[in-house]
């Protein structure tokens, strides 16, 4: 089964951009390719985005997916031991399929 991983919210670092072998480091992954993407979500949060994989060009197929345990909680820490759950946004991970790849398997 080959696995693959995709970062839909990019946040722009020059330091990160320059410095791909940290950023495979803290990944825990051999090779890193940062890209921009263009995410357009249909109504029930799917998506089909095209990145470029080894080389050529692939389509992801994604849906919404919560990583968050049960009873997960956001909890902000205001100082002088004082803590006040917020409400939690919407998860915005996402999970699926390489198009074209049987058993693949994209978060």
């Amino acid at each position: 089964m080959r696995i693959f991983g995709v970062l839909l919210s990019v946040f722009v670092c020059l330091s990160a951009m320059a410095d791909e072998l940290s950023q495979s480091m803290a990944l825990g992954v051999s090779r890193v390719s940062l890209q921009q993407l263009d995410v357009s979500r249909d109504g029930e949060g799917r998506a089909m985005v095209s990145v470029a994989l080894d080389g050529r060009e692939v389509v992801l197929d994604l849906e919404p997916y919560s990583a968050r345990a049960e009873g997960f909680r956001l909890v902000l820490d205001l100082g002088g031991g004082v803590l006040k759950e917020v409400p939690a946004p919407a998860p915005r991970t996402v999970r699926g399929v390489v198009v074209g790849e049987p058993g693949s398997v994209a978060a």
